[in-house]
Order: C-alpha cells, then structure tokens, then sequence
C-alpha cells in the first residue's frame, strides 16, 4: 500500500519541493530582522525549564532549544525550519486536494501554494514561521482526519496532529471549526459528530487555558504601555470587507507586499468596490454550498483561520501577511478548481499548460524578490517605506538605518515624521533623543528622552541614556538615580551595573563601585569590562572622569 502510494505521488512531491527550493534558496542566508532578535537572541529557549513554564506554546520554543542546541544563532537553521514547514504543508495541500477532486487539482493547488509570494513574510522571516509550524500540524491532523475512514489508528494520528498545532500557536485554536464544515459539506454531520467534538473539547481547554493564563490581559497592557496604541473597538462591517479584500487583492495581484499593511484608507467608492468583492466572494460560496459542498468547503476554509483577526477588537493588525498562510490553501484550491475547466478539453490543455507554466514561473520569480527585502535590516525597512509611508513604525524603523549609516540628520527627520503620525510614540522619541545627541544637541536630547519615559515609563533605555548625559555633565546624583531607576525595570542588564560601577568610581566610592562590577559579573560571567574594572580597583589604577562637555 505504501509503495503505490508512493508511486502514485513521488513525481508531483518531488516536483513541489523543487519549486519551493528555487523559490527560496535565495532567502538562506538572510540575516535575524525585525523581532527576531528579540525572539531569538534575547530570550531564554536555550533552557529547557523556559520551554516547560510556557506549555501553551511549548512546542513551538522545544523547537527553537533544539535547534539552538545543535547550531546556535545561525538564522540559516531557524530559516531552513520554516522551510521544512512549508513545504510539509505544501505537499498536504497537495494531497488533501488530490483526495477530495482529482490528482491534478491537487498538484495544481500545490504548485500555487510552493511558490506563492504572499507566503514570504511566514517562511522567510524567521519570527512569521510559527503560522507554518501550526498550519502543517493542522493539514496533516485534517489529512489524517479524511484517511481515518480506511484506518483508525489515523483518527488518533489526527487527534495528536491536533494537539501539535495548539502547542504551536493560539492561533490554531479556532481551527476545530474546519472538521464540522467539512462534515456539512460531506452530509455526515449525524453520522461523526462524536469525533468532531473530540477537536471542539481540546480547543475549548486550550482557549480556557491561554485566557486563565493572561495572555489576553499581558497582549492589551503591551498595546497600551509599549506600543501607545489606543484600545477601540473597531466596526466589524469596516474591519471585515477591508481585511478580507486585501488578502483577495493581494493573492491575486501581490503587488504591495510588506510588514506593515498601513495603507488602509480608502475613497467611499473604493470601500464600496471591496465591500461588493467580499460579498460576491460569499455569494458565490453560498450558491456552492447547494451545488457542491466540497467546493465550498474551501471557501469555508479561506474565512476560518483568520477569524481571530477579524474580530472587532484591535488585538491585532487589521491586515498582515502571515496572517493568510493557511487561508491562502482555499483560493488556491478555487484557482486550481477553475483551471483545471480548461486542463479538460484537448483543444485548450495546451493553452493552459503553457498558462499555468507562465504564473508560476512569474510567481516565483517574485518571491525571489521578496526574499531579498528580507535580506536584512536595512533592506527590509527601506522596501517598507516605499509601501508603507503611512506607519509611524516604518518611519521609525528607517531612522534606525539612517542612524545607523551615521546620517543623524536624515535618521531625525524620520523620527520627526514617526511622531508627527503617532504623536505618542514614545521609541520615536528616545530615538530622535539619540538623534541629537549624535548631533551634539545634548539638551534637546536629554529632553526627548524625558518625553519618551512620560509616555512609556518603562524605557529603561531612556534612564539609561539620561543617566550618561547627566554623568557628563558631573551631576553624579541624579545620574545614579536614572540608573537605579533603569536597574529596577531591567534588573538582569550586566551594561547597567557597568555604567553605575563607573560612576561610583569617579565619586571615589570604591565599595559601591566594586559591588555593581561583581553583580555585573555575576549576571555575565564573561562580562570583559567587568573583569577589566575589578582588576583596576584591585590594582589601584584606575582614574576615570567623565568627558567635559
């Protein structure tokens, strides 16, 4: 049996995982971006007791300790996880396909998924790769789910699948709603309700569970404190149409490709045009559903997944591209259900051969593109500002890389423009504070600095830049101040306890001086300064004054 089936897909498998190997070996060797520093580099999942205090999403970070265990922070590892994960989920779309229509549609489906570039931001950014860790758990549960008619032992291969993908992500706990929909449209509802509740209860206890733990509370007070973003309720019947017509839009033109989907204001008769596309995709699903449930299954299945960020509660972006990994499997499904019209008629299979060959070539070749504004900081925020201008993050973010090339003066206009849009944007003010101070503007630094904290008290970065301004300018107490201040909000930083050991040092406090290097050192034991300063003392050599202004 398993050599047939082999037989019967190795072509085609092959074929999808080569695809996606062209399409993506340009992104290999692409840098940590984004929040993939502060995900990977300044987390904890190299220790296993981490991974066992968040169990809600255990698995996902198991895979990041183990991964860490054998190579380190080489992003090429965590990259080529992502990798593996689409092309798993690739290759059970292809299959899923196959098995509820024909073996072309399937492979027409799957060649779509490969290569497709609104997947980009999920498999080459290292931090989006948790949507295809969790998808292809859900495609292989659901896989098995359809194969567990011939064998029972699926149904609890489908059952632990299931589980994998709710350890992966919260994400995957509204997915439970696909195996009644496709019992619907199978006309077995009576007949598997029992197993389809099994999937219901452990997605009602891992929702139990992920709110009694606090994750709702802990992602509003990172909305409101870190990001100064205002908590409203927004209208569904704005909210929906403008999400779900992106995410058309942008599968079947993926034109406007970014991180951050900001351009979301729209002329009345623009709404009005999405609006009416989002209709007519409901419209059409709900005649399906009459005609053929199988077809309108993957309708269902394009609208399910992303139901959490449809609702009316701003706990996520309105539009974003890792959103639709799992939903984009429906309007491939669909594109690969009217194509294959013209795959069945001799005179116009050759027309479509040709045709299909043509999308997906161009297809990939952008997908290759966009792997290279994933290349590495500077290349991702610099193609976001040219699709995103409206987000203060972008502007924000471009003045990072302007900093950094050590143009201060056009990084200060970025961040002039980040606040000009969010006028509470407290990261921009601290790093226009920065800014200036590359600038020689200290006053005007040590104010946005003060600014920043007022609306995040909680910018330790802020107390501690302060605190160096203040210590240049010999006023040692209040400098000391900021620095305990910093120390109190991020008590494990070895640097802060550096700087407050040198500042005892200059007021010739050698007992305060020696006991922040040693906690220093104690924090980083291979802290270089740290060791540097303590021998200093012990040799009596040191004579550091701050630089005169």
């Amino acid at each position: 049996m398993i050599t047939h089936w082999f037989k019967n897909h190795a072509r085609n498998i092959f074929i999808l995982i080569i695809l996606i190997a062209i399409a993506y070996s340009n992104s290999l060797f692409n840098e940590f971006v984004s929040d993939d520093r502060g995900l990977l580099i300044n987390a904890h999942w190299w220790n296993l007791s981490y991974v066992v205090s968040k169990p809600l999403t255990s698995f996902r970070l198991f895979l990041y300790l183990i991964t860490y265990k054998f190579f380190g922070f080489q992003p090429i590892y965590y990259r080529l996880g992502n990798i593996f994960f689409h092309i798993g989920s690739t290759i059970l779309v292809y299959l899923i396909a196959s098995r509820m229509f024909t073996k072309r549609v399937g492979f027409l489906s799957g060649t779509l998924f490969a290569v497709h570039p609104l997947l980009v931001e999920t498999i080459t950014w290292i931090s989006g790769g948790v949507y295809a860790q969790y998808s292809f758990f859900f495609l292989l549960s659901f896989y098995f789910y359809l194969v567990a008619k011939t064998k029972k032992i699926f149904l609890l291969l489908s059952i632990v699948s299931f589980l994998l993908a709710l350890l992966s992500s919260e994400k995957a706990s509204i997915l439970f709603l696909v195996f009644p929909l496709y019992e619907i449209c199978s006309g077995n509802v009576k007949k598997n309700w029992r197993i389809v509740t099994i999937f219901f209860v452990l997605s009602l206890l891992y929702m139990f569970g992920w709110f009694f733990s606090g994750r709702i509370s802990s992602r509003l007070s990172y909305l409101t404190q870190e990001t100064q973003t205002q908590i409203t309720i927004d209208n569904p019947l704005i909210r929906i149409p403008i999400a779900l017509s992106s995410y058309i839009l942008l599968f079947a033109w993926p034109d406007k490709l970014t991180i951050y989907q900001s351009e979301l204001s729209f002329t009345k008769l623009a709404f009005f045009l999405r609006t009416l596309l989002v209709l007519g995709y409901f419209l059409c699903s709900i005649i399906l559903l009459k005609k053929n449930g199988k077809i309108f299954f993957w309708f269902g299945l394009f609208i399910i997944p992303l139901i959490p960020t449809l609702l009316p509660l701003p706990l996520t972006w309105v539009v974003a591209e890792r959103y639709a990994y799992l939903s984009i499997t429906g309007l491939c499904v669909l594109t690969a259900l009217c194509t294959d019209y013209g795959f069945r008629y001799p005179r116009t299979r050759q027309i479509f051969i040709i045709l299909w060959i043509l999308i997906i070539s161009i297809l990939s070749i952008r997908t290759i593109i966009r792997n290279t504004d994933w290349k590495n900081e500077d290349a991702l925020w610099i193609s976001t500002g040219k699709t995103s201008p409206s987000s203060p993050n972008t502007h924000n973010n471009l003045g990072d890389v302007y900093g950094r090339r050590g143009d201060h003066v056009r990084a200060a206009q970025e961040f002039q423009e980040a606040i000009r849009l969010k006028p509470n944007y407290a990261d921009a003010y601290h790093n226009l504070g920065n800014a200036y101070r590359s600038l020689g503007k200290v006053d005007e630094a040590l104010n946005l600095y003060q600014k920043a904290l007022e609306y995040y008290p909680n910018l330790w970065q802020s107390h501690q830049n302060i605190a160096a301004i203040l210590f240049e300018k010999k006023e040692f107490d209040k400098a000391i101040e900021h620095i305990h201040q910093a120390i109190t909000i991020e008590p494990t930083n070895a640097d802060l306890y550096i700087g407050l050991g040198v500042i005892y040092m200059v007021l010739r406090d050698e007992t305060h001086a020696r006991e922040a290097f040693e906690k220093a050192l104690s924090i980083n034991s291979s802290h270089q300064k740290a060791k540097e300063f303590l021998e200093a003392l012990d040799t009596r050599s040191l004579q550091y004054e701050p630089k005169s202004k």
